[in-house]
């Protein structure tokens, strides 16, 4: 959300990242696209920045760049959460061992 600490919680997440899927929400208080490139740290290479329109095509994304012995980190707002665990349930794009 627009009115959270965007650099300093980006600076804590982002630092050791391999790669990072921005998305955003239907929502006024949701940041944009352009809010979020604008915090990530200079460190974080350009070519391990993404982006989508949808947290349901950041997931998709995330699935496919990711090894099957990676980890995918999701990050945001409540909100953007309870959207992406919906998802997941309803996709079965968790892994169940």
């Amino acid at each position: 959300m627009r009115d959270k600490s965007l650099t300093e919680m980006a600076a804590t997440l982002f630092r050791g990242t391999d790669r990072v899927i921005l998305t955003t929400l239907d929502n006024p208080r949701a940041a944009s696209i352009d809010e979020l490139l604008a915090v990530i740290p200079s460190e974080v290479k350009q070519a391990e920045i993404a982006h989508s329109s949808s947290v349901a095509e950041a997931l998709q994304l995330a699935r496919a760049v990711t090894p099957p012995e990676g980890v995918i980190c999701i990050t945001g707002s409540l909100h953007l959460i309870g959207k992406a665990q919906e998802l997941l349930k309803m996709t079965n794009l968790t892994h169940q061992d």
